[in-house]
């Protein structure tokens, strides 16, 4: 067996077991396939789903789906979040959040800098380097 090889079989040997991860989410073992690169159609690799939004939900932070973020605004010491719903599957009516910490996870569709939201920080809506 070349050191390629070994190498190869290292990394796809599985043997472990089914188990809850350290973030409590039941998450399959790796059966071996070598689909890692282009996603685990088992389960098993660590994801952002698997790993760090049930750590961000553990440690306190709420995640909504479905909406739309009008604008974010400065109350008091805290940030508040207008939103509106979005998707045919979206409950609820328009509202508004307050929190000590907002993320904006800007990018995926129609996202755009505008207003005070690009008076927050000059390095708002720059790519990280």
């Amino acid at each position: 067996m070349s050191p390629v090889d070994r190498a190869d079989a290292r990394l796809w040997r599985s043997g472990e077991e089914d188990r809850t991860n350290p973030f409590g989410v039941p998450q399959p073992a790796c059966v071996g396939c070598g689909d890692c690169c282009s996603g685990c159609n088992f389960g098993a690799k660590n994801t952002t789903l698997m790993n760090y939004l049930p750590d961000a939900v553990n440690h306190g932070a709420q995640i909504f789906t479905h909406a739309e973020v009008s604008h974010v605004e400065r109350d008091g010491e805290r940030w508040r979040v207008y939103y509106a719903p979005n998707g045919k599957d979206a409950p609820g009516e328009a509202g508004s959040v307050t929190a000590d910490h907002v993320i904006l996870g800007a990018g995926a569709k129609r996202s755009f800098i505008s207003g005070a939201i690009s008076k927050l920080s000059v390095i708002l809506g720059r790519m990280c380097e």
